[in-house]
């Protein structure tokens, strides 16, 4: 999975190249990318995201591009341990993802 610099620079890329403009203006982060606190059970960003991801959504949105994540409604992912899937915490995860990281993609693996 990418880090939080790498998602600066396919920004700073789809940008430079022109890809942005014609529609290329969606970036998603995939497995691998998120951890859940094993104390408050809620999603966070894996340490790949030390700025945590309502900032980078913040500075995404900011550039001009849209943010997006991938989760799986098991209680794993493809790229992380067992307590990254949403099971057991559809809502809780809804709502970190739409309101907490302002993401408006959500790709989810079942």
């Amino acid at each position: 999975g990418a880090t939080e610099s790498e998602v600066h620079d396919i920004a700073a890329s789809l940008e430079r190249t022109g890809l942005k403009a014609l529609g290329f203006d969606t970036i998603n982060i995939d497995a691998g990318s998120l951890d859940r606190d094993r104390t408050t059970g809620r999603l966070v960003a894996s340490s790949r995201f030390p700025s945590g991801l309502r900032n980078l959504s913040d500075w995404l949105h900011g550039a001009g591009f849209h943010f997006g994540a991938y989760n799986d409604i098991s209680g794993h992912t493809c790229g992380n341990g067992p307590a990254a899937g949403s099971l057991g915490h559809y809502e809780a995860d809804a709502v970190t993802f739409a309101h907490e990281w302002q993401g408006g993609y959500l790709k989810v693996d079942f």
